[in-house]
């Protein structure tokens, strides 16, 4: 939701550069500055998108470690990925020097997302709905 709000900025960017006919009354400097504006709104939108799915992934795998229905290791890889995003996004907010550390902040968010998010996939693929007997939980075994 928040990059499909955020691709109005990025599209509004383009519009600034490529010139629509009725930008031709403000200069070609106002354009790009206006430009430059947009995308710095697009990156914050994105920010803001990306703190608010870390939100996701914590929530997921506390109700995992709470219901027990998949691995406990599973609900602490996911709570992991999430807060590293959040982690990864007020560092970005918050630190002037960011990108000094910006490489140790990708690799952060990097390994448990992939390992969380890609464990999370196979399981729903492989295990979800079923009982330790292989069975779905609604299966019924009388045909009255």
């Amino acid at each position: 939701m928040f990059l499909g709000a955020a691709l109005i900025y990025f599209f509004q960017a383009l519009q600034f550069l490529k010139g629509s006919d009725f930008l031709e009354a403000i200069d070609t400097a106002q354009r790009e500055a206006q430009a430059l504006v947009a995308l710095d709104t697009f990156n914050s939108a994105w920010l803001i998108g990306l703190a608010a799915f870390g939100l996701h992934p914590i929530v997921l795998g506390g109700l995992i470690l709470r219901s027990r229905v998949a691995p406990r290791a599973l609900g602490c890889v996911l709570t992991l990925a999430g807060a590293a995003y959040v982690i990864n996004t007020a560092a970005h907010s918050l630190l002037g020097n960011y990108t000094d550390y910006e490489t140790a902040f990708i690799i952060m968010v990097a390994l448990p997302s992939v390992i969380a998010e890609g464990w999370m996939g196979l399981w729903l693929l492989l295990r979800a709905g079923r009982t330790p007997g292989g069975t779905s939980p609604n299966h019924r075994h009388d045909r009255s």
